[in-house]
């Protein structure tokens, strides 16, 4: 065989998850997930002070290659986030503290703060 060939048996394989995952089936969206490529590492990591913006992007653009669609795409509610980072974690073979720090992990959390604080207005 090749070296080709010998390469391509290590390579990831894509996963199909259902998100949201405690949702009746008929209510889950069937996402296929796709292994993150080198060039998508620098993606996981945050520069220190990073703003919104920027954690939006990084995110944007991390969700886009591991489904394999258009930044502009990239359309969904925030409470699904998070449970679309950690399908991306999994098939990558991360785990939360590689994650801990990183840009799509900090838009996520800041995003929750800000719907945290709209609902406790609104119960007041």
């Amino acid at each position: 065989m090749s070296n080709i060939e010998e390469m391509q048996k290590l390579q990831a394989k894509s996963k199909v998850y259902s998100i949201p995952k405690d949702a009746p089936v008929d209510q889950q969206a069937s996402l296929e997930i796709h292994p993150l490529g080198l060039d998508d590492m620098s993606l996981l990591s945050s520069k220190e002070n990073m703003n919104m913006k920027e954690m939006a992007e990084n995110s944007r653009a991390l969700i886009a290659a591991s489904l394999k669609i258009e930044e502009k795409d990239v359309v969904m509610d925030i409470k699904f986030m998070e449970e679309v980072m950690n399908a991306i974690m999994d098939l990558n073979g991360f785990d939360n503290k590689d994650m801990k720090n990183s840009a799509i992990k900090g838009f996520i959390d800041e995003e929750k703060k800000k719907l945290e604080a709209k609902k406790n207005e609104s119960t007041e």
